[in-house]
């Protein structure tokens, strides 16, 4: 009987531990691949040069749109968040409804910070910039459908 118990118990204990691995991580786009020069001087009506990318220790990539007027970014962030983390760093702010999967809009700088498909990126302008929150969004949808 304990004999007809224990493998009992070791049949359980194998139909529950799948021996298939973990899926891969979810791989990141380049930034500076979704979105082109043009179509961001349109969103923002600023003279840019072409994106040029950066890795930003522990945080990932970003594509850098630099013009006389300041620096648009695009960051693919290497370790996503989720749309509660973003709400939780204090920072004012509300949540965007229609833009992927959850988006945040940041109030003190404009950026909004967009998760799609467990890729997280974010938006934004500065110094010189101050676009309307309007084309952020615009920028930040379309981004989104690139993904």
């Amino acid at each position: 009987m304990r004999s007809a118990i224990a493998a009992l118990a070791l049949a359980a204990v194998a139909c529950t531990n799948d021996p298939s691995p973990p899926p891969d991580p979810v791989a990141a786009p380049d930034p500076c691949s979704l979105v082109s020069e043009e179509e961001v001087e349109t969103a923002y009506g600023a003279d840019l040069a072409a994106g040029s990318t950066e890795t930003i220790e522990g945080i990932g990539e970003l594509c850098a749109y630099e013009g006389d007027g300041g620096r648009a970014t695009i960051v693919i962030r290497s370790n996503p968040r989720t749309v509660e983390s973003l709400r939780a760093e204090d920072a004012p702010g509300e949540v965007i409804e229609g833009i992927g999967d959850a988006a945040f809009s940041y109030e003190l700088t404009g950026d909004i910070a967009v998760i799609v498909d467990g890729v997280e990126f974010t938006v934004g302008v500065f110094p010189g910039m101050r676009p309307s929150r309007e084309k952020t969004e615009q920028l930040a949808a379309l981004v989104a459908t690139r993904i």
